[in-house]
C-alpha cells in the first residue's frame, strides 16, 4: 500500500468536493497521523499490520461531502468502539476492528481474516453485530485503493450498503 499517495489522493479529494459543493461543505480533510503507539496498546495486539501501517501516517480523513459522507478513523474513535464493544465482533466472522464509516450509519469493519465487511446500521447483541455483514473488499489496502479511485473519476459509491 502506497501510503504517501493515498495521502495525496485524498487530499486531492478533499479538495475537490469542498470545490463542488453545492451547499455550504463540511470539514474535508486529511490529518496527519500524530501517533500511535498508545492506541494500538488499546487493542491488545489485535490491530491488523496494514491498519497500523495505514494510521502510522494518516491518522483520519474526513469527507463528510463524499457521497453520503465517508470516514476513516481516527484510531481513538476505532479502539473506543472496541473498547465499548461498539461492535468487537460480527457474527460469523469474529473478531473486528471497525476502521471506517459512512454519512448513512454503516461501519466497515476488518476481522482477522483481513477482508473489509460493511456492516449496516443493525443489532449489536453483547458485543457481537448481528446485522447482515456483506464482504466489500479482500483488504484494508484494496478498501482504499477503490474508495479514492472511485472518488477521483466520478463514480458513484463502491461500497454503498444497500447496491445489490
Amino acid at each position: 500500500m502506497d501510503l504517501a499517495n493515498l495521502e495525496t489522493r485524498f487530499r486531492a479529494i478533499a479538495r475537490a468536493v469542498v470545490a463542488n459543493a453545492q451547499w455550504p461543505p463540511g470539514t474535508n480533510e486529511v490529518v496527519k497521523s500524530a501517533g500511535i503507539g498508545e492506541v494500538t496498546a488499546r487493542f491488545g495486539g489485535r490491530l491488523p499490520a496494514e491498519v497500523a501501517g495505514f494510521f502510522s501516517v494518516i491518522g483520519e480523513v474526513s469527507l463528510p461531502d463524499l457521497w453520503n459522507g465517508y470516514f476513516i478513523g481516527p484510531l481513538g474513535w476505532s479502539a473506543d468502539l472496541y473498547r465499548d464493544s461498539s461492535p468487537r465482533e460480527v457474527r460469523g466472522h469474529g473478531e473486528v476492528v471497525v476502521v471506517a464509516s459512512n454519512g448513512g450509519g454503516t461501519l466497515y469493519a476488518i476481522p482477522n481474516t483481513g477482508e473489509v465487511l460493511a456492516l449496516p446500521p443493525g443489532g449489536i447483541d453483547d458485543g457481537v453485530y448481528t446485522g447482515p455483514a456483506r464482504e466489500v473488499a479482500e483488504s484494508f489496502g484494496e478498501f482504499l485503493e477503490r474508495l479514492t479511485l472511485a472518488a477521483t473519476s466520478g463514480e458513484r459509491d463502491p461500497f454503498d450498503p444497500y447496491k445489490s
